[in-house]
């Protein structure tokens, strides 16, 4: 598997981040990377992240995925997040539970292009 990484490029003018994240991840570079990319957002003043994270692979446990969710919860409060997952991804449907209980803004979707579309909705209400 390959080693982490993940690439974003802003997007003035869709007023979103696109993101995408590969290979085999620990904790740590979840936290980190949106701790990044909450502080792009930031900077550029938007408040839209599409990140495809299909090619990305969690190494650890679901209790691990719930603390990682908690310490994400300052970081993507108030952002708009959609996910582009794997139809295989067993852990995104604990994501998306996670965020709907804390009021948070995230979306799992098969499609990028879903994905840009329902942060356009949100983006024009």
């Amino acid at each position: 598997m390959a080693k982490f990484s993940y690439r974003a490029t802003i997007d003035n003018k869709e007023k979103l981040i696109h993101a995408a994240a590969y290979g085999e991840c620990v904790e740590v570079n979840i936290i980190n990377m949106y701790k990044n990319l909450g502080l792009a957002l930031k900077s550029n003043k938007l408040n839209c992240l599409v990140i495809d994270v299909s090619q990305l692979h969690i190494t650890y446990d679901y209790p691990s995925v719930l603390n990682v969710l908690q310490k994400l919860n300052q970081v993507v409060d108030n952002i708009a997040l959609a996910r582009v997952i794997s139809p295989t991804d067993t852990k995104s449907g604990l994501i998306e539970a996670f965020a709907e209980k804390h009021g948070l803004t995230i979306k799992n979707f098969e499609n990028y292009n879903d994905a840009i579309t329902w942060l356009q909705t949100l983006n024009r209400a």
